[in-house]
């Protein structure tokens, strides 16, 4: 049984055909004629200001706000017009605070907490008890979606929260709440912009503390008041050009006042490429930083990756080929979330199935923020038959940017050791066979830099150690090899923007961004003959820049920067 949302307005419904109307389709009836020709006088509306966010007509949202589940607390926040009914219909006073009937039927005193028994709803006030716990009722418009809202702490059960949800959806107007709609409901409402909405759902979805961090400063506001400068400077520069097309014949404005608009434009676009220019520092630190290993087979990538997880996340076999598919694990890396991905070794092969992890391994490099080459320097260390042959399938791959390269297994070679002294043969330098002369002496570092010299691309960021005795070489890889590129991709002061954090932090704030600075770069393409044109691309630049927070420029904020800062004297 569905009981109704409000017996005091039903009451007032005198005709019949008003609730037959109603019960059927409560929105199709609100915008008939009938319906509101046959309300009593008190209740009709003028048909011009009808509107479905009339409260009586404004459903009334419900929805656990903690992880179902088994826990010590459990949070329902139900939000709308008819909380009221729900503290009346299904929260009750304990018997030990001696409240009366008509005491127990108020709401509390917003923001205090309460101790009541949840009931399953009734009429009469003698539903079954479902549990007893705290409540608290934030009054409109100081709640966070500006409507009247309660929460109702229970014990979270499965069997709790089920009986509580299930008598909530008895109330007539209360319904479930649709995902983010109590966010949507605070947005719509104007308690929170666009940007203001992305940081909150970060802050929920954040796994580290510069995730933590970025989404903290967007959720309270940073980002939207920065937004608000640049929206703010480009109405300037249009107020500017708006008064040349105003009052430019009568009052002389010449072309020095449209130059002080490009000058304020320019200034704008060196800004915007500057935020633009950023290297995706927000949206990297939000999404993570794709790290790949990729190397020759049995050199030691499984083992890195389960070294970094701390966890036996990948199989380690000597059997080459052991590795087919991508193993990706989420690490937390000094505050920074990095995606490690282990790939399948690299060789030339005719199994066809290890020929497709293989594409996929290089497709998964190839995609890669930062790439680990792990090599296993014994290999070049005797004989010196085919170095070329080993780091064939991956060399391709090797870019000095963004690639470090970790040789492993420095353990199964002794301090020092003999080699033959090669140089590259002049048909083909990088790669090929190596002539033989004397033997020379030589250390696993020299070895290594010996290797990046002859074989791989100029200015290759080599770190030497084991895996196996997890020494020293293998530790200052990860902190000053490892640690120090992920960090040189946040490093602030990029972009113009000092010490704040990344403007950008989502694919549509780049966008909306872009498109801004494009109309900005058109109006500066545009001749201060063809002013109304040139005005126009400024209006399409600030109207972009008001999508980023959900804000649209209208005519107000052009007349009150003329009028504020411009003295016409008429």
């Amino acid at each position: 049984m569905r009981i109704l949302c409000s017996a005091r307005v039903w009451s007032t419904l005198a005709c019949a055909r008003s609730r037959r109307l109603l019960s059927r389709n409560p929105v199709q009836a609100y915008n008939t004629r009938a319906f509101h020709d046959s309300l009593p006088a008190l209740l009709r509306v003028d048909p011009h200001r009808r509107s479905l966010q009339d409260p009586i007509f404004k459903d009334t949202i419900f929805a656990l706000a903690t992880p179902p589940g088994k826990a010590g607390v459990a949070v329902i926040r139900i939000s709308g017009p008819a909380v009221q009914d729900v503290w009346r219909l299904m929260i009750s006073s304990p018997n030990k605070e001696g409240l009366t009937q008509n005491q127990s039927e108020k709401l509390p005193q917003p923001r205090q907490m309460v101790l009541r028994d949840i009931k399953v709803p009734s009429l009469n006030g003698d539903g079954e008890i479902i549990d007893q716990g705290l409540v608290v009722y934030f009054a409109a418009p100081k709640s966070f979606t500006t409507e009247p809202l309660l929460e109702i702490h229970t014990h979270s059960s499965t069997a709790v929260i089920s009986k509580v949800l299930s008598s909530l959806a008895q109330i007539n107007g209360c319904r479930p709440a649709e995902r983010g709609e109590f966010t949507k409901t605070a947005f719509m409402a104007g308690r929170m912009d666009l940007t203001e909405v992305e940081g909150l759902k970060d802050l929920i979805d954040a796994e580290t503390e510069g995730q933590r961090k970025l989404a903290r400063g967007l959720a309270g506001g940073d980002h939207r008041i920065r937004y608000e400068a640049l929206r703010t400077d480009i109405i300037h520069a249009m107020a500017i050009a708006e008064a040349l097309i105003d009052f430019g014949e009568d009052d002389n404005i010449g072309d020095e006042v449209f130059e002080q608009a490009r000058d304020k434009a320019k200034e704008l676009c060196r800004v915007m490429e500057g935020h633009l220019n950023d290297s995706r520092r927000g949206e990297l630190m939000r999404s993570g930083v794709k790290i790949s290993i990729f190397g020759p087979p049995n050199a030691g990538k499984s083992s890195l990756l389960n070294h970094l997880s701390q966890r036996d996340a990948a199989i380690v076999s000597p059997i080459a080929g052991t590795t087919r598919d991508i193993v990706s694990v989420a690490l937390d890396l000094d505050g920074i979330k990095v995606i490690l991905s282990d790939t399948a070794g690299l060789r030339v092969t005719e199994d066809q199935i290890e020929s497709k992890g293989i594409a996929k391994a290089e497709a998964e490099v190839v995609l890669s923020d930062i790439r680990i080459l792990v090599l296993s320097l014994p290999v070049f260390a005797y004989p010196w038959t085919q170095p070329q042959e080993y780091l064939r399938p991956v060399i391709d791959l090797v870019d000095p940017e963004r690639t470090i390269v970790l040789f492993n297994q420095s353990d199964l070679l002794p301090s020092s050791f003999s080699i033959p002294a090669r140089v590259p043969s002049a048909s083909d330098p990088a790669l090929t066979s190596i002539s033989v002369s004397t033997e020379i002496s030589c250390t696993p570092k020299a070895l290594a830099e010996r290797i990046v010299h002859e074989f791989l691309p100029r200015g290759t960021k080599i770190w030497v150690g084991s895996l196996e005795e997890k020494d020293d070489g293998l530790e200052r890889f990860l902190t000053d090899g490892l640690g120090k590129s992920v960090k040189m991709m946040f490093e602030t002061g990029q972009g113009g923007s000092g010490e704040e954090s990344p403007l950008i932090t989502h694919q549509r704030h780049r966008h909306h961004l872009q498109k801004s600075l494009h109309h900005l770069q058109s109006f500066l393409a545009e001749p201060p003959s063809n002013i109304i044109l040139a005005t126009e691309y400024l209006r399409l630049a600030a109207r972009e820049i008001g999508k980023v927070s959900g804000r649209e420029i209208g005519l107000e904020d052009v007349l009150d920067r003329l009028f504020g800062e411009f003295c016409i004297g008429k």
